[in-house]
């Protein structure tokens, strides 16, 4: 689990990172703001997921089957031959596959926050998905066990404080 919040404040906070990104934003100024509140919300996201049978047998399912693209892959922002706009094309997909519905409200409440066109939310929404399902599911071959995997909320809310509990709710996330 340390491992898992080292990870998240090097994505957080990788100079690689922001600075790849700026490069498709209109303000790059924004995106380290945009970044910290769709990571603090995908993770919330999959923390809820957990907490159902289904939603903890539908994100092991799509981690597995992710895993051969996980084992050897390095991060996009550290690989010269990754194409940013492909990488979030599947992390939009793996998102919406393990969190149907939610995808909608994450954009509207970063886009709120951060003033950033919706196409480059989006675009965020995919890389940090993408970034963060990777290496749970590299983490998931290891262990074998979902438990662990995603840092505590508490955690959570260190790394992300501007997040409310407010924003959680208009996400259907309530019951955190």
């Amino acid at each position: 689990m340390e491992n898992t919040s080292m990870f998240i404040e090097e994505l957080l906070n990788s100079d690689a990172y922001l600075s790849k990104i700026d490069q498709f934003t209109s303000q790059p100024g924004r995106i380290k703001q945009a970044n910290r509140l769709i990571t603090g919300l995908i993770i919330a996201c999959l923390h809820r997921q957990l907490q159902s049978d289904i939603g903890r047998n539908l994100m092991y399912r799509v981690m597995v089957n992710h895993t051969r693209f996980a084992e050897d892959a390095l991060p996009f922002w550290l690989s010269v031959n990754i194409d940013p706009v492909m990488y979030a094309a599947e992390g939009n997909r793996l998102f919406s596959t393990i969190i149907p519905g939610k995808k909608s409200a994450l954009v509207q409440i970063a886009g709120h926050y951060a003033k950033l066109s919706f196409a480059e939310i989006d675009l965020l929404v995919g890389l940090c998905s993408n970034a963060l399902i990777t290496n749970f599911s590299s983490r998931l071959s290891k262990n074998n066990d979902l438990t662990g995997l995603l840092p505590a909320l508490k955690d959570l809310s260190a790394l992300i404080p501007e997040l409310t509990r407010k924003d959680y709710e208009s996400m259907g996330l309530n019951r955190l």
